[in-house]
């Protein structure tokens, strides 16, 4: 009896560059209607707008795809990335009409010493 290679055994390899005994093969086929996440606006309308609803509008949208071969499942992205957290230890956000799928945090550090340690605004 032959082992039946498993996905994560395929990620695995591809990610180190090897292959067990075929490439990956992912397959999605997005239903039309079905809205991706770049379907969903600009990055500041779907972070400045309503969360709950973008969120349950994701999880909808992944429910409908197929996904075949070696596919993954989808991901609902809430993009917190590091901005977002320094935003949330105190930095400001910054927008720009010329990048609307992107911001930034502005440095508000002079001298760590009079912020350190760090501490998450609830608010």
């Amino acid at each position: 009896m032959t082992e039946t290679t498993t996905y994560e055994q395929r990620l695995e390899a591809f990610k180190r560059g090897e292959l067990i005994d075929r490439p990956i093969v992912s397959i999605q086929c997005v239903p039309p209607g079905v809205a991706g996440w770049f379907d969903m606006g600009y990055y500041h309308d779907r972070l400045s707008g309503d969360m709950e609803a973008n969120i349950r509008l994701q999880l909808d949208s992944q429910r409908k795809i197929r996904r075949m071969g070696d596919a993954g499942p989808g991901a609902v992205s809430l993009s917190l990335g590091p901005d977002e957290c320094a935003a949330f230890c105190g930095a400001e956000i910054a927008w720009s009409d010329h990048s609307t799928d992107t911001n930034w945090s502005i440095p508000f550090v002079e001298d760590w010493a009079d912020v350190m340690p760090l501490r998450i605004d609830p608010d």
